[in-house]
């Protein structure tokens, strides 16, 4: 039987982190048997709550060595690196506010990460970022704060989604630039009516039909691509 080895690095979303009914978060796990019919699929997972690009790249030092051992290194990363620290937002509202990484620094890190992976004798892919719903992911990063305070500062609720795009559309043109392959979970949510049906309640993670979206997506990249 063929063999696909594939690890990925990355953020809660790479992990399989979800708001379960009871607000809490927990991991699912991968239906890692819908990647490829008739292929024995090896999946290690690296990925960990609350990455930024910076804490990838410094895990991908530590597993260099490993690299060239899989056929792709995916990299789903980018979520954290644009939010914001909401608490100082809501008390000085009128001051300017940088997220966790400016997209300057986060399209250089991710770059450096991508040149780590072929040098190490990897072969990476990029994953685009499933969307945001800003409604509900500005109702949970304003609770026990002050909602008029964000809201002046953000402009208006959609900036949370744009802002989120922003970073989303670097790593389309990187991938681009870069000449490696990506794949592009964050159209198959886009191309639903509802696509806010498909994401949790906090506004970011996907719920567990998300998710079920992301592996069917990641399935089709492998049964129409050969291995990059």
């Amino acid at each position: 039987m063929e063999e696909l080895r594939l690890c990925v690095f990355g953020d809660s979303i790479g992990k399989g982190v979800v708001l379960s009914e009871s607000n809490r978060y927990e991991i699912i796990r991968p239906s890692i048997s819908k990647l490829s019919d008739g292929t024995n699929v090896v999946f290690k997972n690296n990925a960990s709550f609350g990455s930024t690009v910076s804490k990838m790249l410094s895990k991908l030092e530590y597993h260099k060595d490993e690299l060239k051992n899989y056929d792709n290194i995916l990299i789903e990363v980018g979520g954290n690196d644009c939010d914001f620290d909401w608490q100082q937002v809501s008390e000085q509202p009128e001051c300017e506010h940088s997220c966790k990484t400016p997209i300057n620094r986060f399209s250089e890190l991710y770059e450096k990460a991508i040149n780590l992976i072929k040098s190490s004798g990897g072969k990476p892919v990029a994953v685009t970022l499933p969307p945001v719903v800003a409604e509900r992911y500005f109702k949970r990063i304003s609770r026990d704060k002050s909602q008029g305070n964000i809201l002046k500062w953000l402009g208006g609720v959609n900036t949370i989604y744009r802002w989120h795009e922003m970073y989303n559309l670097c790593i389309v043109m990187l991938a681009s630039r870069l000449n490696i392959p990506l794949i592009d979970i964050r159209s198959s949510f886009l191309k639903n009516h509802h696509y806010e049906d498909f994401i949790g309640e906090d506004g970011i993670h996907p719920n567990r039909e998300g998710y079920e979206l992301i592996y069917q997506t990641v399935a089709v990249h492998y049964r129409l691509n050969s291995r990059n």
